[in-house]
C-alpha cells in the first residue's frame, strides 16, 4: 500500500474520527481545470442513523483544497457497525482493522475504477472526435466555385477541425461580412 498517515481526532459534535489519506498520484482536476493530487480518504465516523461506519472516497487535492465530483468519483462504505457509541476506542478498533484487513484491496478497486473511468472517456473522446468529422464529410462533399480571397480549402480546414457547421456560401458571406468590417475599422 502506498504512504498513509492515521490520524484519530474528536470533535466538537461528531464525537471520534479516523482518518487516513493515501496518494493516488497526479490526476486532471474535474472539468479540464488542471491537475492535482488525488487522494483515497479512508474515514471512521459516527453515523446519523446511529452505530459507526468506515467510508472510502476520493477527491483531488490543488491549490490547498479539495475538490470533487459528486456523482463520479470512487466512494464506498466499506464497515458498519451498529450499536456500538462513537467513542475513541470503538473508532481506533474499527479504523485500525479495516486499514490492516482491507487498505490494499480499497487501493486497488479505487485505481481500477479510475482506470475503467479513464478508459470510457478515452473511448468517448475518440467517438466524439470521429462523428465530428462524419458530420464534416456531407459539407466537405458540396462542390462548387471558390472565391480567390477566401478558398474552399480554408473552409473545408475549418469544418473538419470542428470550428464551423455552416455550408461554404453562409461561410463564405460571414467571411466577406468580417472583411467588411475590418476595413471599416481601419478607415475609421
Amino acid at each position: 500500500m502506498d504512504t498513509s498517515k492515521t490520524r484519530f481526532y474528536k470533535e466538537q459534535r461528531g464525537g471520534w474520527n479516523g482518518k487516513d489519506t493515501i496518494d493516488m498520484g497526479v490526476a486532471a482536476i474535474h472539468g479540464n481545470r488542471g491537475e492535482g493530487t488525488r487522494m483515497l480518504q479512508i474515514h471512521t465516523y459516527k453515523r446519523s442513523r446511529g452505530g459507526i461506519h468506515t467510508f472510502a472516497s476520493c477527491a483531488i487535492h490543488a491549490a490547498g483544497m479539495m475538490t470533487m465530483d459528486l456523482f463520479g468519483d470512487y466512494s464506498k462504505t466499506v464497515a458498519t457497525l451498529d450499536g456500538v457509541k462513537c467513542t475513541e476506542k470503538s473508532i481506533k478498533t474499527l479504523h485500525t482493522k479495516v486499514m490492516a484487513e482491507q487498505a490494499d484491496a480499497i487501493l486497488a478497486e479505487a485505481r481500477a475504477f479510475y482506470a475503467a473511468k479513464d478508459a470510457a472517456k478515452a473511448l468517448n473522446d475518440k467517438r466524439d472526435a470521429e462523428l465530428a468529422r462524419q458530420d464534416a464529410k456531407p459539407l466537405i462533399g458540396d462542390t462548387g466555385p471558390t472565391d480567390p480571397q477566401f478558398p474552399r480549402t480554408d473552409w473545408e480546414y475549418e469544418v473538419t477541425n470542428g470550428d464551423t457547421r455552416l455550408g461554404y456560401d453562409e461561410w463564405l458571406e460571414h467571411k466577406r461580412e468580417d472583411a467588411a468590417h475590418d476595413q471599416e475599422q481601419q478607415a475609421a
